[in-house]
């Protein structure tokens, strides 16, 4: 990141020192609401998918939430 974009980004968005660069401690945590059972492993799996991704973006936490939602439907949350 060059120091005018630094500037420009910083000026747009002074928190932006503060936000996470990715979603890894949002989706540690959903992942831990899922029970340890071989069947439910896929939905802990879908959710650590999305760990890369934006955790202020509704494309990473909108996912996240509908993977924890199957689980909760299956039966697989805690």
């Amino acid at each position: 990141m060059s120091n005018a974009s630094f500037a420009e980004g910083f000026s747009l968005n002074p928190f932006m020192l503060l936000t996470p660069k990715d979603a890894t401690n949002y989706c540690t945590k959903m992942a831990a609401t899922i029970q340890d059972r071989p069947e439910c492993q896929k939905y802990k799996n879908e959710i650590m998918s999305y760990s890369k991704g934006n955790p202020a973006d509704g494309k990473t936490t909108t996912p996240i939430l509908a993977a924890r939602e199957k689980a909760k439907a299956s039966g697989c949350t805690k």
